[in-house]
């Protein structure tokens, strides 16, 4: 895997979204030999990085974490030809894994989701024993019908794309600031562009973390901002999205590694 490098942007907002993001972060280092990532963005550090991944960190003093903008950030610095984005707090089985990093590699696709759009939440008690004592995904695995599951068809938690094609169309867009439904958007622009979009067989486990701020809707108009962002896109053809992605303020960099 040391063509794959996993990235996870990162805000600490709780005692247990630290603890996900060092189990998360330690099961890939322990099942893999694959790079690993962590942008921090925050007032102050409060994340205390491990020496086996590459860490930096923001100085960020505004209450909502805009995810995206520190992902095009990840990804400009990435030098390895497939990434993975995950959240902090999403674990998916090792063999998923591998077979979407294969489908990158193998295969025309530029986005590889890893499950198959059964996302579960895990509950606060067996996310403590996994954080604690496990850390296997097989353990919450037996246990799935314990908790509750959040979709059938979600799309984020975790994907895979090949950088440079995922790059060619804009990587991640900027103007779904905080939590949002980029998620969506995401799949749906690299359908209008004709890239190859595959999924998984299998689940994604969201281990526990309250959900505060950064993790639900900053408020109606940012909401709403989201959804007309979507509908915009989902209204365009080929060649009208990649002329307004190409207009895109912070495309220019990344135009730049083109």
């Amino acid at each position: 895997m040391r063509d794959v490098t996993i990235i996870i942007p990162l805000r600490i907002d709780s005692t247990e979204r630290n603890e996900n993001a060092h189990s998360v972060l330690e099961v890939l280092h322990d099942s893999f030999d694959i790079n690993l990532f962590v942008l921090e963005a925050d007032s102050n550090q409060k994340f205390n990085p491990p020496s086996y991944i590459d860490y930096i960190f923001v100085r960020d003093d505004n209450p909502i974490f805009h995810r995206t903008r520190y992902l095009n950030i990840m990804l400009e610095k990435t030098i390895t030809p497939i990434i993975g984005i995950w959240d902090s707090d999403a674990v998916v089985p090792d063999i998923q894994l591998v077979k979407a990093v294969n489908c990158i590699r193998h295969h025309n696709i530029t986005m590889c989701i890893p499950y198959d759009g059964r996302s579960y939440n895990v509950t606060p008690d067996f996310s403590f024993l996994y954080n604690r004592y496990h850390k296997k995904a097989g353990v919450i695995d037996e246990n799935k019908d314990r908790f509750t599951l959040h979709g059938h068809l979600s799309l984020g938690g975790a994907f895979v794309v090949n950088k440079e094609k995922y790059l060619q169309i804009g990587g991640e867009n900027e103007y779904f600031y905080g939590w949002n439904i980029e998620d969506w958007e995401r799949v749906k622009r690299c359908e209008i562009a004709g890239c190859n979009v595959c999924r998984i067989n299998g689940p994604l486990y969201h281990l526990y973390h309250p959900r505060l701020h950064n993790s639900t809707f900053v408020d109606k108009k940012e909401q709403l901002k989201g959804v007309k962002e979507y509908l915009k896109i989902c209204s365009m053809n080929k060649e009208e999205l990649m002329n307004y992605i190409n207009g895109w303020k912070w495309n220019k960099k990344v135009q730049k590694i083109r």
